[in-house]
């Protein structure tokens, strides 16, 4: 139930340079984080988004927590944002994604919601936005990763599908970006690249 941040460089039996920790906090289940453009430090957890300024530590109190039965959120996997500071959460007992508007708290209701058949999502894990705000979703339990166009809201079918044996899904996890627009994507006993625009 806590969050355990290391020094650059750290190896070996390392001592946390600090751990967010205790009741304050509001963690019971952490399951996926993301640093937003400020460093403050987003938890995915549950049925809760919960964030910490950056450079919390101990038993510090969120700035905010996501919650409650308005937002929409079904086992929270983990998170993303758009150039915009929107929030992107994947809930994977609800095969969904939801989007929250920027400084959105409480028991907030999504201002985008993608879920239904049409929309390939299925038990998602964390997503990832691109500089040009396509949303990605990876699908572990299908060995997919599908698009959808900024924007996207309802029952909508991806614009591209990153699908079959060429592609070396399996049990497809966190995405992430790099400086060159990249998609990295770890696997089950693996770490894809994948080019800009696939």
């Amino acid at each position: 139930n806590s969050v355990t941040v290391y020094a650059p460089g750290a190896t070996g039996n390392a001592a946390p340079a600090r751990t967010i920790s205790g009741a304050a906090t509001g963690l019971s289940s952490p399951y996926t984080l993301a640093l937003d453009g400020s460093g403050n430090i987003w938890v995915a957890e549950g049925g809760s988004i919960i964030e910490f300024a950056s450079g919390a530590s101990g038993n510090a109190t969120p700035i905010r927590t996501i919650s409650g039965a308005a937002t929409g959120l079904n086992n929270a996997t983990g998170l993303d944002f758009d150039s915009s500071g929107n929030v992107y959460v994947s809930n994977y007992s609800g095969n969904s994604v939801t989007e929250y508007a920027a400084g959105a708290s409480g028991n907030a209701t999504p201002i985008a919601t993608i879920s239904g058949a049409a929309t390939g999502i299925d038990h998602p894990e964390p997503p990832a936005i691109d500089g040009s705000g396509t949303i990605y979703v990876p699908n572990p339990l299908l060995n997919t990763i599908t698009e959808y166009a900024s924007g996207s809201n309802g029952n909508v079918a991806p614009i591209r599908t990153i699908s079959g044996a060429a592609t070396g899904l399996g049990a497809c996890g966190a995405l992430s970006f790099d400086s060159s627009g990249n998609l990295w994507v770890p696997n089950s006993s693996s770490v894809l690249e994948y080019a800009p625009g696939v």
